[in-house]
């Protein structure tokens, strides 16, 4: 008898067809037809965003950008932690991350890309499933197909494809059917080579009294590779396939000529029975240890995407059962109808994950008792500026839940009443005395009003209990710059960008503290500007501040490229602002004419735009006429402005009538502006100046002296006390 004769006597007693060599890999029809009901269910989640757990997976996740090493995808969770972090989920999906950074490398950050993938994936599962069903399960091809169909359109599934995150139980999925089915080949090969069949999947020879030596290594690493990538998922369903099919008398082939390789093989086989018995134990008894039960990109949230393939196969084969019941077309018309009431539930709950809000109005549709989601649903509204809407649902969350803290913070931070943002502050600190964003916010409040003693404990206490918050240590920092104590602020921001080295504005607000403070270490806060822009590529705020710091520089032709990438201002809306912006770049390229006509132009339409008023004063100043820069300037002072901008236009001013020869006049601006901002050292400076030039040497040196601690490494302020000096001693003599 020939080896493929022999085979094929063999394969029933495996539970196994042999397939027609056009049936091998399902018919390429059938799986057309599953691909284009995938997309026609699908097609409308294309036009989804990022929402939900997208956020935290990739935007904020510093593992997926693109600076980011490959080798940062294995060593940290989903979610970019480290996986010893006492604080990470444990969730550990390297392959999906990898395909989340080739996103974003092929095409940015753009949603419909993304989408695309995962219904792409999603497709490739279910004609999986269809030549799994064909050549596994089901006898007849109607079955197999119908069950594929069924999975494809199947409503339960929408979390999965149409939310980006859910990618990790698609290629969960897509994993289990490929291991499954490299499993079933590799023991069909070796069953059918001891039973005295050909070794069709190792071996070319076809020699029973042959042994490949490369059976044994190839053996061996398709049972590693299975294990891994399908670990827990595959090793309940292997269990089952090997009881049904495990009645073969193994046993009887030792008597065999290739014995020595025969009790090789039976060990190994036991020893892999032996492994994913254990694994099979570990699964239910041990559901708490994270970091089994997530390997092998298995998802403890959404358990129903893979699960839901034996819900298809049992229904495919109920409606085969009622076939003759029903009759063909019957059973025909059944099968219709369920596939059109699946599509249609799909289509309508893809509309669910098009954008956050939708998907927070449904879960308060559904659950409207619930806390958690009126809150999720006020954090939304929070963020969109609603906070009428926002501080509602807050107090819905109260209201069925009144110990829940977050709440009780973020209605702080909404409250226009700074004692009531107190009292939600401690009542939430009263709940949950480790609330580091409660301890951050009620720190802050205590800071601007001059508690500073308790503000620093309560910032300490924030960065003691979110160690990751880099917020505190900004905000640590600034109280302890504020106090002069200058070296442990520095010591706070190294502090803060060691733990949180991903920290965009930690890097920018270092490189602020490093100007400010006249450390004359421009080149570090250049540096770390441009740290900050590079993990944030819009954070338009570190751009301005390097422009600033390379004009300071005389590095005029670099300041001009960074103040070109930087944000328009947000002074004016839509096309206006970018019309400011070009008046901007205008002005910076030496083309003041159309910089100012552009810039009137605006003003013609926002008449409130106090940015133009500034940019047509410095334009005015540029060229020498002091009077019209003044008058640009009185006119923004006439517009309600936040206090920091009414501090530089009094500033700007001042400069104004100084250069007009209005010392007092200009003195009295210059005091305006510090008395709204007390920081500000130049123009504590040019008070101290014009009573210089009066002769009133000793509130020149207070004025100095103020400036001085300010920034205490100001070399013209040292030249200034130096005149001072020999001018005192000189009319003293």
């Amino acid at each position: 008898m020939t080896a493929p004769a022999r085979d094929r006597r063999l394969l029933p007693r495996l539970g196994l067809r042999l397939l027609p060599g056009e049936e091998a890999l399902c018919s390429a029809a059938r799986c057309a037809a599953v691909a284009v009901l995938c997309v026609l269910c699908y097609g409308n989640s294309l036009r989804g965003e990022l929402v939900h757990d997208d956020v935290w997976a990739i935007v904020n996740n510093p593992d997926v950008r693109p600076g980011a090493g490959l080798g940062a995808a294995f060593r940290n969770d989903f979610w970019g932690k480290r996986m010893s972090d006492n604080t990470s989920h444990k969730s550990y999906r390297p392959l999906c991350i990898l395909s989340f950074k080739l996103n974003i490398w092929l095409s940015g950050m753009a949603p419909l890309y993304f989408h695309l993938v995962n219904v792409a994936l999603h497709i490739l599962v279910s004609c999986l499933l269809l030549v799994t069903c064909r050549r596994c399960v089901f006898s007849d091809s109607r079955s197999s197909f119908l069950a594929a169909l069924l999975f494809a359109v199947h409503p339960v599934h929408t979390e999965a494809v149409s939310g980006i995150v859910g990618r990790a139980d698609v290629l969960a999925a897509l994993l289990f059917l490929l291991s499954f089915l490299c499993y079933v080949a590799v023991i069909l090969s070796v069953r059918l080579w001891l039973m005295g069949g050909s070794m069709p999947l190792f071996s070319e020879q076809d020699n029973p009294a042959s042994f490949s030596p490369h059976l044994l290594t190839r053996f061996l690493t398709y049972s590693f590779l299975l294990s891994f990538n399908a670990w827990l998922l595959l090793a309940p369903v292997t269990l089952c396939y090997d009881w049904q099919v495990g009645s073969i008398p193994l046993v009887e082939s030792l008597s065999d000529p290739r014995n020595g390789a025969t009790v090789i093989l039976l060990l190994l086989l036991c020893l892999r029975e032996v492994l994913v018995g254990l694994l099979f134990l570990i699964f239910p008894f041990i559901p708490a240890s994270n970091l089994f039960f997530r390997v092998g990109f298995v998802v403890a949230e959404r358990v129903l995407y893979m699960p839901s393939m034996g819900y298809c196969i049992l229904v495919s084969h109920g409606l085969t059962r009622l076939c003759p019941l029903l009759g063909r077309w019957g059973s025909a018309a059944l099968s219709v109808a369920l596939l059109l009431l699946f599509s249609w539930k799909t289509v309508a709950q893809n509309q669910v994950w098009l954008s956050r809000e939708a998907l927070f109005r449904s879960g308060i549709q559904t659950l409207p008792q619930n806390a958690k989601v009126h809150y999720n649903y006020a954090n939304f509204l929070k963020d969109t500026g609603r906070h009428p809407e926002a501080i509602r649902h807050y107090n819905i969350a109260l209201r069925l839940y009144p110990r829940h803290a977050s709440a009780l913070n973020n209605l702080g931070t909404l409250t226009s009443d700074p004692h009531e943002a107190e009292r939600f502050y401690r009542k939430a600190l009263d709940i949950s005395p480790q609330h580091n964003r409660a301890l951050f916010n009620l720190g802050n409040l205590l800071k601007t009003r001059g508690q500073d003693a308790e503000a620093e404990e309560l910032l300490k206490n924030s960065i003691r209990f979110g160690p990751h918050f880099s917020d505190a240590y900004s905000s640590l920092a600034s109280l302890y710059a504020e106090q002069k104590r200058f070296s442990e602020a520095k010591d706070v921001y190294l502090n803060g960008l060691e733990l949180c080295p991903e920290s965009s504005d930690l890097h920018n607000n270092y490189g602020v503290f490093l100007v400010d403070t006249g450390l004359r270490e421009g080149a570090l806060a250049a540096a770390h500007y441009q740290k900050a822009v590079k993990l944030r590529p819009e954070h338009y705020v570190a751009m301005v501040n390097l422009g600033r710091l390379l004009r300071s520089t005389n590095d005029n032709e670099q300041a001009e490229v960074w103040y070109k990438r930087s944000m328009p201002s947000p002074c004016v809306s839509g096309k206006y602002s970018v019309r400011l912006f070009q008046a901007q770049v205008l002005a910076i390229s030496g083309r003041p004419s159309e910089a100012e006509q552009t810039t009137r132009d605006i003003l013609l339409r926002e008449p409130g735009c106090i940015e133009c008023y500034r940019l047509l004063s410095a334009l005015s100043s540029k060229t020498g006429d002091h009077r019209q820069a003044l008058e640009f300037l009185e006119v923004a002072l006439q517009h309600d402005c936040d206090a920091s901008v009414r501090a530089e236009l009094l500033f700007s001013r001042g400069n104004q009538l100084r250069e007009m020869d209005l010392l007092q006049q200009a003195f009295q601006s210059y005091q305006q502006a510090v008395h709204i901002n007390p920081d500000q050292s130049q123009a504590w400076m040019n008070m101290g100046g014009i009573k210089h030039i009066k002769g009133d040497y000793a509130a020149a040196r207070t004025y100095y002296e103020k400036a001085l601690s300010l920034s205490p490494g100001s070399k013209l302020l040292k030249e200034n006390l130096q005149k001072l000096d020999r001018l005192e001693r000189r009319s003293k003599g």
